[in-house]
């Protein structure tokens, strides 16, 4: 494991321990919710040592485009979400739908590009940190520091994880978590 790799463990496992701490110490979870915890986290433990990692090298212009793509996606998502009035799900099923067929419609213009077939994954990621509420996202000002956070973080944790179901979904909530603690202390 090299010291990039190590990084996007730590970061996702402390993403994770504070999802399950939060859980653990919300009053108004049910102890059989909190019976669950303890092998969620043997779980994740196995997961972390036994998935392979990835080695891929990603060009500069993907590490400067992705959280910014990621921004625009966690945007567009409040917006039909939230403006829209269309629901979260809805939001997000759309637009990650319409993201996965990008790889597709560039290939039909120019040739197969590495950064194109990465871009879905990452639009997606941003559509999970969308699906927040008004009340936890009270104006764009905070969904776009929102969708930043959540960018920064899955550039970090790329390499980590790969084929471990939940990921997105993780990166996500600690994007939104980070700027939620900000927001709250402000």
């Amino acid at each position: 494991m090299n010291f990039q790799q190590g990084v996007s463990l730590l970061i996702l496992g402390l993403i994770h321990l504070t999802f399950l701490l939060t859980l653990g110490i919300d009053n108004s979870v049910s102890n059989s919710v909190r019976a669950v915890l303890i092998p969620s986290l043997a779980l994740l433990i196995i997961a972390y040592v036994r998935i392979p990692r990835s080695n891929q090298q990603h060009s500069k212009i993907e590490l400067f485009l992705t959280p910014f793509l990621v921004a625009a996606a966690t945007g567009l998502t409040y917006y039909i979400s939230v403006d829209l009035r269309l629901g979260p799900v809805i939001a997000s099923a759309a637009i990650g739908l319409a993201a996965s067929y990008l790889p597709n419609l560039v290939e039909l213009f120019r040739k197969r590009s590495n950064i194109v077939n990465t871009l879905p994954a990452a639009i997606y990621c941003g559509t999970f940190a969308g699906m927040s509420s008004s009340f936890v996202a009270p104006d764009y000002f905070v969904v776009s520091y929102i969708g930043l956070a959540t960018g920064a973080i899955y550039m970090l944790t790329r390499q980590a994880l790969n084929g471990v179901g939940g990921k997105l979904g993780t990166i996500a909530f600690g994007g939104v978590f980070i700027v939620s603690l900000i927001y709250s202390a402000l």
